[in-house]
């Protein structure tokens, strides 16, 4: 285990802390290395969780609010989302599956020696 240093959620974005989280196949896949994904990483996208700061824009949730997570972030605007398959959003798979980033091409996670971790 590793205490990871975390920056502070964007306009957009929440922080959350972790109540229970599955490991799915996609997440074996990855630690096995059939799935090809950035490292280090973080495994672990089925959530509950506690929100425990928001963004300015952030309207839809609170702190304090227990939330799921959804097994994609989906950005709502490619083509993909814009047809009701979110589950295959292009810019997820293209920012996140292939390179390890969220949407603004970053990471909000850091090891001690500030080494980004996905």
């Amino acid at each position: 285990m590793q205490t990871l240093n975390l920056a502070d959620p964007h306009e957009d974005e929440v922080l959350l802390k972790t109540q229970a989280v599955g490991c799915c196949k996609t997440d074996l896949s990855v630690i096995d290395g059939k799935v090809n994904f950035v490292t280090p990483a973080v495994m672990g996208h089925e959530v509950t969780a506690e929100v425990i700061a928001k963004g300015s824009k952030v309207r839809n949730v609170d702190v304090g609010d227990r939330v799921v997570g959804a097994f994609i972030m989906p950005c709502g605007t490619c083509d993909s989302c814009n047809k009701g398959m979110d589950d295959v959003c292009t810019t997820f798979l293209e920012m996140n599956r292939k390179l390890g980033v969220l949407y603004d091409g970053k990471t909000r996670m850091y090891a001690q020696d500030g080494t980004p971790v996905w």
